[in-house]
């Protein structure tokens, strides 16, 4: 491949990263600490209900409704680091790959636990673990990070 070409497929996964960076901390805006949209109609409370009816595997399904609902505010939390956590460092492309990682394992754990649920869009999750395994994979740092700015690029 030309260096020309190279330059612009950085660019390309370079904003593939920050836009995934970008949908990962615009998903949060539905499931905000203290309370998480716990009482909200479609916040966190009804995605942990969903997944407590649908989860694929009865034991997971059990996991949801003993551990998971009873400990809503300290799983609330852990949602909201994780996806946090993943957006901030592919958007500033710091850790990028640690980044990816963390998006990538969030988005497998969601597909598992809420692809049945009625009103799903599966190919939804599909993408979402699609573009974290690119990112996994091919170094997304090249442009627009701070692992550049440090070297790491």
């Amino acid at each position: 491949m030309r260096v020309r070409e190279r330059d612009r497929s950085d660019w390309g996964i370079a904003a593939l990263r920050v836009l995934m960076g970008v949908l990962w901390l615009a998903n949060l805006t539905w499931k905000l600490p203290p309370d998480f949209g716990r009482h909200d109609p479609r916040g966190l409370m009804y995605s942990f209900h969903q997944a407590e009816q649908y989860a694929i595997g009865a034991p997971l399904r059990r996991f949801m409704s003993d551990v998971v609902i009873p400990h809503f505010t300290l799983f609330g939390w852990q949602v909201f680091i994780v996806e946090a956590v993943a957006g901030v460092l592919l958007l500033l492309g710091w850790h990028t790959r640690i980044g990816a990682i963390v998006g990538l394992l969030q988005a497998i754990a969601i597909t598992v636990l809420t692809e049945r649920a009625p009103n799903q869009w599966f190919w939804g999750f599909v993408l979402f673990i699609a573009v974290s395994l690119v990112l996994v994979l091919v170094p997304s740092n090249r442009h627009m990070s701070l692992d550049r700015r440090q070297g790491r690029a």
